[in-house]
Order: C-alpha cells, then structure tokens, then sequence
C-alpha cells in the first residue's frame, strides 16, 4: 500500500496585504471573518482563463478554444492569440474583420496563473508594433520548451474563417471568381441541417507525410448540391 506524500508549494502571486481592500474588492465578508488567510496567503485577482488572458492583452483576440496539456509533469494552458483590424484595403470582411494572423500563442501555467506570449509569426506587421509597444512581453517561438511546442495545433478560429472564405476563393480562373461560379459552402450538420459542421481534429496519415499527425478538417460541397 502507497504512502501518501505530503509537501508545500511556494505560490506565486501578488500578497494579502489588506484584507479590507479585497473585501471591497471582491465584496466577500470572509476576507475579513476567515482564520485561513496568513502573511503567506496569495490571491490572484484574474482567475479565469480569458478573462486573465484579455486583461494582460487587449489588443489580442483570443481563440474560443483554449487547451490544457501537461509539459514537464506540470500543466498548462495553451491559447491562440490573434492580431486583428478591419482596415486591410481590398481586402473581403468575415465577421467584421478583415485581416487575422495567428502570431501569438500564449502558454498558461495552471497552478500559479503565470502567462508567456510567444511570437509565431515575426513578420506580422500589427505584432512588430505590439513588441516595440510592449518590449519584453513577447519572447521568440524558438524559447517555448520543446514539451510544451510538441502540443502547439492550427487553431480553430482561424480554420473555421479561412474555410469559409475558401467557399469562394478556391477558384483560379478570373472569370469564374467575378461570376461567383463554382461556389462551395460548408456541410450542414446531419440529420437535423441545422447550422453548419464544426471543424473538428483527426489523426490521419497524409501522402506528403508519412507520419501520423493532428489535422484540421471541415467537409465542403458545391452549392448546386443537397447541402
């Protein structure tokens, strides 16, 4: 029969330095009347996840998708951070934007709530601004640990907008794209046709690849046929 082991674990976060305030703050009499809180006690004031990601970077657009892996016998989060504008000249709008890049992805210690933003996609125009804005916030893709790069995916969001844009886009003749021929759409959901399918991940071996790999996936067919 296993012994149970028993520790302590130093907590990272800000200190308990007036119960008062976060009283008021969080409008909770226990901060006050608890004998539990010692000169030790942390708090973290953002707990949940999108809100914590938002309040650190509101210029970020985050996917609805956020990930939990484990690295390093320790647990994370991995969310996908987008830099997003509407301004993007000639450019066709899906849901009122019209430009996204995937060039951040954010990793979130789970125990302590701390938070690192790392940079995959360099050229990105609106990110450069960002790290000349922000110095120090972003580091390079190259220093995320290789067990948590292991877990990094196409993200979701962004598959769903590009499969939607690629309902007419997928043409290559002039002619056709001005005549919206050849339009594609995506499945409905079956049997019920309500809404369209989601795109989902699969384990698949591609030709080009060996290897079995994580794919995105979202079924299309031309709108000439039953959808």
């Amino acid at each position: 029969m296993s012994t149970p082991v028993l520790g302590r674990r130093r907590h990272r976060g800000r200190l308990v330095s007036s119960r008062l305030a976060f009283t008021l703050r969080f409008a909770d009499l226990r901060f006050i009347t608890t004998s539990a809180i010692t000169d030790e006690s942390r708090v973290i004031i953002h707990n949940a996840l999108r809100e914590r990601l938002t309040a650190a970077a509101p210029f970020l657009r985050f996917d609805g998708d956020p990930y939990m892996v484990i690295a390093g016998g320790r647990l994370f989060w991995i969310a996908d951070a987008y830099t997003t504008t509407d301004r993007v000249p000639y450019s066709t709008p899906n849901g009122g934007l019209n430009y996204i890049r995937n060039a951040v992805k954010v990793a979130v210690d789970a125990f302590n709530g701390t938070m690192t933003f790392y940079v995959f996609d360099g050229e990105d125009p609106l990110l450069r601004t960002y790290e000349r804005m922000f110095p120090g916030m972003f580091r390079p893709a190259a220093a995320m640990p290789e067990a948590l790069r292991r877990h990094v995916r196409y993200p979701e969001d962004l598959f769903r907008v590009q499969a939607q844009q690629f309902e007419t886009y997928h043409v290559t003749d002039p002619g056709l794209l001005y005549n919206k021929g050849n339009q594609w759409a995506i499945r409905t959901t079956w049997p019920s046709r309500v809404g369209s399918m989601s795109a989902y991940y699969a384990i698949m071996r591609l030709r080009a690849r060996p290897a079995r790999s994580s794919c995105s996936s979202c079924p299309s067919c031309p709108t000439t046929a039953p959808t």
